[in-house]
């Protein structure tokens, strides 16, 4: 547990709670869409969520997947652009207020930016 003490504390999943991220978040699998691909890589312990792509095209890419985000085109932010830099940036946080969410920070797109129908898979 990352910050137990702190409003915005968070867990790092053990390998066996790294997950599909949908059948958690939404109650089932979405064929077809770039989520299906995402995997729950930390969580909240309120229901909120991070997910991390395993696509070829997208590895690494990590998401705001909160409920009522995760999958919503044009609402679900890129988050750090590896785990190794979410990590670093929940670290650098300190606990505080979610970093992707703070007025300074540098918007790295949305998940769904830049996929046309052909390549939600």
């Amino acid at each position: 547990m990352l910050f137990e003490n702190k409003d915005y504390n968070c867990q790092i999943v053990p390998p066996n709670e790294f997950t599909l991220s949908n059948p958690v978040i939404v109650g089932e699998h979405v064929e077809g869409d770039i989520s299906s691909h995402w995997f729950i890589v930390v969580h909240d312990g309120n229901g909120d969520y991070i997910s991390i792509d395993l696509h070829q095209k997208r590895l690494g890419k990590c998401y705001d997947s909160f409920w009522d985000r995760h999958g919503v085109v044009g609402e679900c932010p890129v988050i750090a652009r590896s785990f190794t830099e979410l990590l670093n940036q929940l670290v650098q946080n300190n606990g505080e207020r979610w970093y992707w969410l703070k007025e300074d920070f540098e918007s790295l797109g949305d998940a769904y930016d830049d996929i046309d129908d052909g390549s939600l898979r």
